[in-house]
């Protein structure tokens, strides 16, 4: 389960419930009766995090364990309780790690991530990214989570250590539209135009509405004095996501672009 988008805004999204809970919680009946409540719980994430929290915290107390944990912890990051929410859910790969039932590492790595996302919208960084250093620890070479750390390292000023991220993540998953746009933002902060307009083309040609890269080819294409590019890739973003944060900062530079 992603629950944080990389973009401008770091605006929270709640995918699909991840499958924390497949091994045998008491007999069969009552594992999949663990199951079904634990997805249900996720389900309301996104359109009713108070009421998610409030039937996990009931479970909780009716010893729903690490599932119930796991779904308050998520929900308190959706309610914008990013902090608190961050720290149940470091908590939860604790008790996962020490679980004979919950220790495997993808699952841990998963909820470190998780707690990583919610320390960046809790405007915590640092944290973050020995989060998501300890995400990396269970699960090397996952490429998501090296784009994660390395946006962490942006909002840190440390672009080197960014761009060593990237590099990771694209050796890894040579196909990540993500790796390449944020990799293509770092090389133009650092000076290296040319790799920055390959990454951004790449990123592009991975993903032709990655709102991003988007972004990126048009402020590098103006930074070359390819005006209409520039125009046209961030028209892009406000066709593709009209409503989105992105799209507002699309059309900022797009003002700017004609001197509004």
């Amino acid at each position: 389960m992603r629950i944080w988008h990389r973009g401008p805004a770091q605006a929270i999204v709640i995918g699909a419930a991840c499958a924390l809970v497949t091994v045998t919680i008491g007999g069969p009946t009552e594992a999949a009766a663990d199951r079904e409540r634990y997805a249900a719980c996720i389900a309301k994430i996104e359109s009713g995090p108070r009421d998610a929290f409030d039937t996990a915290a009931l479970w909780r107390f009716m010893g729903g364990g690490i599932p119930a944990a796991h779904c308050a912890g998520l929900a308190l990051v959706r309610m914008g309780q990013h902090k608190y929410g961050a720290e149940r859910l470091e908590a939860v790969a604790r008790k996962m790690w020490n679980s004979d039932d919950f220790n495997e590492p993808a699952k841990i790595a998963e909820v470190l991530a998780q707690a990583g996302h919610g320390w960046m919208l809790a405007g915590d960084p640092a944290r973050a990214k020995h989060v998501f250093t300890k995400a990396l620890e269970f699960m090397p070479g996952t490429a998501e989570y090296f784009v994660d750390r390395s946006l962490a390292a942006i909002d840190l000023r440390d672009f080197r250590s960014a761009e060593r991220d990237l590099d990771a993540a694209v050796r890894f998953d040579p196909e990540s539209a993500d790796a390449y746009a944020f990799r293509a933002r770092i090389r133009r902060k650092l000076g290296d135009v040319n790799g920055a307009i390959a990454d951004a083309e790449r990123a592009v040609s991975l993903d032709a509405n990655h709102l991003p890269a988007l972004l990126e080819r048009g402020s590098l294409r103006r930074l070359l004095n390819d005006s209409e590019g520039a125009r046209a890739d961030w028209r892009r973003v406000v066709e593709v996501a009209p409503g989105s944060s992105e799209a507002v900062s699309a059309k900022a530079m797009i003002d700017a672009l004609d001197g509004r």
